[in-house]
């Protein structure tokens, strides 16, 4: 496992950094087909042109059929692997090259010097691919991901600035009794008024009639990058949370209005990204406490897919959060904690400096 060791317990990366912290079944099943099928196209090639196993061309199409599968696209089963690991590449083509290479001076003694040559324009064309496909391909996904990402809390903020427009003041985080969460509150602004017909607020959020709202999966709530085979919860999860806290952008009393943001709400977080904080459902009015939180992004956690830190996500080197004006930016995890401290109070007139 990725992990680091502290005294006696272990450190787990958040978000994890290789292929193989995504789970042993995915990883069987990728190695399963992988065999298989490059088994099936080696049997059917070499019935069908009855080629030598050392053929350069029948190595050659090994090798791209290897890296075919490596990088198909994010459909199931491949999606948990985000791009296979770069050393499966290495392995791939440094394996092909050197069958290009011996089987050349196999055929320079048979067949001459221009056999030699073929064998060495081919093995220069598998090492130039080889090159190519060591790039990493997820990065792209990745990147279309966090766009989404930021697309969500951008939903989030345009739903927040209705309800203030509408009320004058944005959603506490907690109302009514029992209580509901603001996620609740804010649904007939995100096209999901039925749910919000239906909501029954004499009940808990997980009782009664509320309980199939609360496992209805919404979309707009749930981080694209988190892997599919990340801890699951009885309920649907939020990825995205208010901060709480008096000095916060969600106190937890009075009303909450722009105008009481005197650090400028362009300064001052309003959602926030916490992927390591997945146990929580969506209807659940329960988000992160200031005080009770770590300041930092994407600290390491004592469990796998878990993360201490009051702003937690998979994007590699820092997460998505929303600000109270509406913007959303990308925060690098380099963030110092009195920086981010800064930016979840509104109006402790400090200072959050550049970020």
């Amino acid at each position: 496992m990725n992990c680091a060791e502290q005294g006696e317990a272990f450190v787990y990366e958040f978000p994890p950094q290789t292929w193989y912290m995504q789970g042993w079944w995915p990883t069987l099943w990728h190695c399963g087909v992988l065999v298989v099928g490059l088994g099936l196209m080696l049997q059917f090639v070499r019935k069908k042109h009855k080629l030598q196993i050392t053929d350069p061309s029948l190595i050659l199409l090994i090798a791209l059929g290897t890296s075919f599968l490596l990088t198909l696209p994010t459909a199931a089963p491949w999606e948990p692997f985000r791009g296979a690991h770069p050393l499966v590449f290495i392995i791939t083509w440094l394996v092909a090259l050197s069958c290009i290479i011996s089987n050349g001076r196999l055929t320079v003694k048979n067949q001459g010097e221009a056999a030699m040559r073929w064998s060495i324009g081919l093995a220069s064309l598998i090492f130039s691919l080889m090159l190519i496909t060591l790039f990493p391909v997820s990065y792209p996904r990745e990147a279309a991901r966090r766009t989404q990402c930021k697309y969500y809390l951008k939903q989030i903020g345009r739903a927040l600035h209705n309800y203030h427009d509408t009320y004058r003041t944005f959603p506490p985080h907690k109302s009514g009794s029992p209580p509901y969460s603001w996620r609740v509150a804010t649904l007939p602004y995100f096209d999901s008024s039925p749910l919000y017909s239906q909501y029954n607020f004499e009940e808990h959020w997980n009782k009664g009639t509320n309980r199939r709202i609360a496992e209805t999966e919404l979309g707009y709530l749930m981080c694209p990058s988190v892997p599919r085979d990340s801890p699951r919860i009885s309920y649907p999860r939020t990825d995205y949370f208010a901060v709480t806290g008096e000095e916060t952008a969600w106190p937890d009393s009075g009303v909450n209005r722009l105008s009481d943001f005197s650090d400028g709400s362009s300064n001052t977080l309003l959602v926030v990204e916490a992927c390591g904080k997945q146990e929580i459902p969506w209807c659940e009015p329960r988000d992160l406490e200031l005080t009770d939180e770590t300041l930092g992004i994407n600290l390491p956690g004592l469990e796998p897919h878990s993360s201490p830190g009051i702003i937690s996500s998979y994007h590699r080197i820092g997460a998505n959060v929303l600000f109270a004006d509406g913007a959303t930016r990308f925060l690098s995890e380099e963030t110092e904690p009195a920086v981010l401290k800064a930016m979840l109070t509104r109006s402790s007139k400090d200072d959050s400096g550049e970020f």
